[in-house]
């Protein structure tokens, strides 16, 4: 199942090391919305990948390892890099501006 490894199937453990991040918060303040909060992002991050080629500029390699691609502290946060991002192809183009399109309508309607 792929919600299992998700934030919320760890929050409770007795010990606090094995959390990688409080983003959440802990204890009877933990947010509620933890569920919604994390499959939001997984399916926000798989609709990117869908939609957009990802490369490093000028052949850098991007450092993925968790303790240098990171900033340090209580509310971690990735160093800023320099990467392109580019369309997979044409009718992923028409879907996102299709969809760009009718986002900006219904915002229209609240602005």
């Amino acid at each position: 199942m792929p919600w299992r490894n998700m934030a919320d199937s760890y929050t409770q453990t007795a010990d606090p090391n094995d959390r990688d991040h409080y983003s959440y918060g802990a204890g009877r303040r933990i947010c509620v919305g933890i569920h919604i909060a994390e499959r939001n992002l997984f399916i926000n991050i798989a609709k990117l990948v869908w939609a957009f080629n990802f490369k490093a500029k000028d052949g850098q390699e991007l450092d993925e390892s968790p303790e240098q691609g990171y900033s340090p502290g209580f509310v971690i946060a990735p160093w800023p890099y320099q990467c392109d991002v580019t369309m997979r192809d044409a009718k992923v183009k028409k879907v996102v501006e299709r969809e760009m399109r009718d986002a900006m309508e219904v915002i229209g309607e609240y602005a």
